[in-house]
This record gives structure tokens, C-alpha cells and sequence, in this order.
């Protein structure tokens, strides 16, 4: 299963996976993925340890995307559920609509 990620306006999309660096912090009992590891037609932003926008995101890089860009994680296995971070720089607007083969949302 594949979910994907697109916008309108400009967002910055992270989230966390597999092929991150090695394992930190607690034992979780589900598969994360990180949107610059992922296809995307965005642009990928860090490493930043500088308190910049990709300082926060779990492995100080993250992906930026505007209209009409994705960011589309291929699942390793079955999913009953999804969370997606992103951020919308200050004094923008922006949405986020996640797909997946059998749902869509939509997110202010």
C-alpha cells in the first residue's frame, strides 16, 4: 500500500522510517518513514542543528512541498492507521491531503 502526501500552498512534510539512522529513544510497536527518504518531487532541506525548520524533525532533514508536489511512502506491511507531521511556515496558509488506496483526508 502506498500513502501519499501533496499540498496546497507550501508545507514541510517529515515523518519517520525504516531506513532511518539507527534506532533512539524507546521501543515502539509500530514502522515509522521519513519523507526525505521516500519518493517526493520536493526538495529535501538539512541536516540543520541550527533551531532552523529541519531541526525539528526526527533526523534534522525534512522535505519541503507546494502545490502540486507529494511526498508518497510505500508501506512495508498492512496498516490500520497514519500519522503524518507536517508544518506551514508562519502567516502562510496551507493544506494537506493524505491518500491511500482506500481513504483520503484532508488537513488544515
Amino acid at each position: 500500500m502506498a500513502v501519499a502526501v501533496s499540498a496546497t500552498g507550501a508545507l514541510v512534510v517529515g515523518a519517520e522510517s525504516e531506513a532511518a539512522p539507527a534506532a533512539r529513544g524507546a521501543s515502539v510497536p509500530f514502522t515509522t518513514y521519513e519523507a526525505e527518504n521516500a519518493a517526493h518531487n520536493g526538495s529535501v532541506i538539512g541536516p540543520d542543528l541550527t533551531q532552523g525548520l529541519a531541526s525539528e524533525a526526527s533526523g534534522r532533514r525534512a522535505v519541503t512541498i507546494t502545490s502540486g508536489q507529494h511526498v508518497e511512502f510505500t508501506l512495508t506491511g498492512a496498516a490500520n492507521a497514519a500519522n503524518v507531521h507536517y508544518s506551514v511556515p508562519d502567516g502562510r496558509q496551507a493544506r494537506c491531503r493524505c491518500t491511500s488506496t482506500a481513504r483520503s483526508w484532508t488537513g488544515a
